[in-house]
């Protein structure tokens, strides 16, 4: 189990940076790290990751129930072929090999990605502007996948590992990232691919 609670005989929480929690963050990775390359289907247009924590708030007005809330975060986008049809299906059916499930807290997302070509036909004008979905995976991991496209404006202005995931992740105290350069950026927004899949898998390692 990835996810801990204070160490034993610890009278507060141990610190992210401790070499307990550094060893959980470890294993962590190594986990969100297998299951992307369980669900690759090509390489890589750009890689990043984040290692990190939010800190829980205890004020007046916020109480939050921890000290740390800490996450690996391993991000991928790659090109895909096909359709925007052919593109989600496939991947959906590649998530569900892997054992993966939609996210069933979500009333809207229960059905996983083909709920995107619902709301495509509907509402987007874009890859791009469709939300992202999130699905529960063995061994604790979590997976975002956010279908996009070369125009998102996000991969070239927005922070893109927040962005991602469609939300702040873990900045409050951050162990280790590498980010995406000019360069990496680059190569998003200037891919002649009409469709990007970018997929997040996350596996929280401590909380306390």
């Amino acid at each position: 189990m990835l996810v801990g609670t204070p160490l034993l005989g610890a009278c507060s929480p141990a610190d992210p940076g401790s070499p307990e929690i550094r060893a959980r963050a470890a294993a962590a990775g190594t986990a969100a790290d297998r299951m992307l390359e369980q669900l690759s289907d090509g390489d890589p247009l750009a890689a990043a990751f984040r290692d990190g924590c939010r800190r829980g708030q205890h004020n007046w007005k916020v109480k939050d129930d921890f000290d740390w809330d800490c996450g690996f975060h391993r991000y991928q986008a790659v090109e895909a072929n096909g359709t925007l049809r052919e593109v989600i299906e496939a991947q959906h059916q590649r998530l569900l090999a892997a054992g993966c499930q939609p996210d069933q807290t979500d009333n809207e997302q229960r059905r996983g990605l083909p709920v995107m070509l619902d709301h495509y036909e509907k509402y987007a004008s874009s890859p791009h502007k469709l939300p992202s979905v999130r699905y529960l995976c063995a061994h604790q991991v979590a997976v975002g996948v956010k279908i996009s496209d070369p125009s998102d404006p996000s991969l070239s202005t927005g922070p893109v590992l927040d962005a991602w995931s469609q939300g702040a992740l873990a900045r409050d105290r951050v162990l280790s990232e590498k980010v995406p350069d000019e360069a990496t950026r680059a190569r998003l927004t200037g891919s002649k691919a009409k469709v990007l899949v970018l997929k997040t898998a996350s596996v929280k390692y401590y909380r306390a």
